[in-house]
């Protein structure tokens, strides 16, 4: 009777409690790499005057974002290997817990991350901020690293040690030009901070004088000011954010579960819901066994 009271949908939200929770104390126990992305904007900003900004400013917050990926990406290596993950899952873990957990606190991050690096961007009085649309601005940041999330569970599905983990960032725009195909531009979407690097010099270009309106949150879909060539615009980099974070993690889940045959047997490609070994499977053959479990009952 317990047994069975412990493996419905009670289990589960006890389970993504409990999982949260511990995202929460890892976080708070490494504050360095938590805090470090969300006060490194105001730092790196006010060090920087307001007429560098149309230069180096793009690089900058790409820099700044990608901050919370090494710290996204380390801690889920670093649970692999302490087999942490390994160790609940035996004791009946639900796989759609586990990554729910970590997609709930990865998102709060990413929310207070992009608000963060907003709010300090507006303080500091630069055009930027101040003259293209807030939620323009902000939804921008906030897919980013959402995006950034599924791309980091792809990766860590093939890394083994966190020692061996390097982050590389390129920021070159030729395929964002009509110089270029559109198989070229697709291929080159499928990276998020190719998207927002993108992104942040059409709003960097839409506003590069005091003049300038920026790009409001009804135009986005339309070309961007002072954007000639106008070959992608904000919305198009929105859908193609969105559209990244569900592939990288559906690729993500897949060569997690391809990894542990067992668990493919049991939930096919996707054991999300499903994880926890059927009661049938555990029930003990030896009689003796079998006699205490009825005293036990009894």
């Amino acid at each position: 009777m317990d047994l069975n009271l412990q493996r419905g949908s009670s289990l589960l939200i006890q389970q993504f409690t409990a999982l949260l929770k511990k995202n929460f104390l890892l976080s708070w126990r490494n504050k360095r790499e938590t805090f470090l992305p969300l006060f490194s904007s105001l730092f790196l900003l006010s060090l920087m005057d307001k007429t560098m900004f149309g230069g180096i400013g793009p690089t900058l917050f790409l820099a700044i974002s990608m901050f919370g990926f090494d710290f996204q990406i380390s801690s889920f290596i670093k649970e692999k290997e302490l087999k942490l993950r390994q160790a609940m899952w035996m004791m009946g873990l639900y796989d759609s817990a586990y990554w729910l957990s970590w997609l709930t606190w990865e998102g709060i991050m990413a929310l207070v991350s992009s608000l963060s690096i907003i709010l300090f961007g507006m303080m500091l009085q630069f055009d930027f901020f101040l003259n293209n649309s807030f939620l323009v601005v902000f939804l921008l940041f906030f897919l980013f690293q959402l995006s950034m999330v599924g791309f980091a569970f792809m990766l860590s599905s093939f890394i083994t040690k966190s020692s061996s983990f390097t982050t590389i960032v390129m920021i070159i725009g030729f395929p964002y030009n009509d110089n270029f195909a559109d198989f070229y531009r697709i291929i080159w979407s499928l990276c998020p901070p190719n998207l927002l690097a993108g992104a942040l010099r059409l709003l960097a270009d839409a506003t590069s004088t005091p003049q300038d309106q920026g790009i409001s949150w009804s135009r986005r879909a339309e070309c961007a000011p002072n954007d000639l060539e106008c070959v992608i615009t904000i919305n198009d980099i929105y859908i193609w954010l969105t559209a990244t974070f569900f592939l990288w993690f559906l690729v993500a889940i897949y060569f997690d579960n391809g990894k542990d045959a067992k668990k493919v047997e049991e939930g096919g490609i996707c054991s999300c819901i499903g994880s926890v070994p059927s009661l049938e499977h555990i029930t003990p053959d030896d009689e003796d066994v079998l006699q205490e479990k009825i005293i036990i009952k009894e």
